[in-house]
C-alpha cells in the first residue's frame, strides 16, 4: 500500500508444467464503497460491484462485469 493506492499482483512461482489443469489465482478485494478503480487482468475476469467512483478496467481473455455502481467507467477486453 502506498498512500491511498493498493496494488495486488498474483504470479505463478516456479516452472511447474501442468498437464490437463491450468494454474489459477482468485483475488477478492473489499474496498471502500467510494473508490476509484484501476484494474488489469490477463486470462481472467474483472467484476466490480457496489462502488461509487470512476474506474478504468482492462482484461485479456476474460469478461468485465460492472454492477450496482455510480460513476464513469472505461473498459476494454480482448476475447472476453
Amino acid at each position: 500500500m502506498s498512500g491511498s493506492t493498493v496494488t495486488v499482483v498474483a504470479k505463478r512461482i516456479g516452472s511447474r508444467i501442468s498437464i490437463g489443469r491450468s494454474s489459477q489465482a482468485e483475488n477478492h478485494l473489499v474496498i471502500p464503497a467510494k473508490s476509484t478503480i484501476k484494474a488489469r487482468a490477463t486470462n481472467g475476469q474483472i467484476i466490480v460491484d457496489g462502488v461509487t467512483g470512476d474506474g478504468d478496467l482492462e482484461t485479456s481473455n476474460g469478461k468485465i462485469t460492472i454492477l450496482n455502481t455510480n460513476g464513469a467507467y472505461t473498459s476494454s477486453t480482448s476475447n472476453g
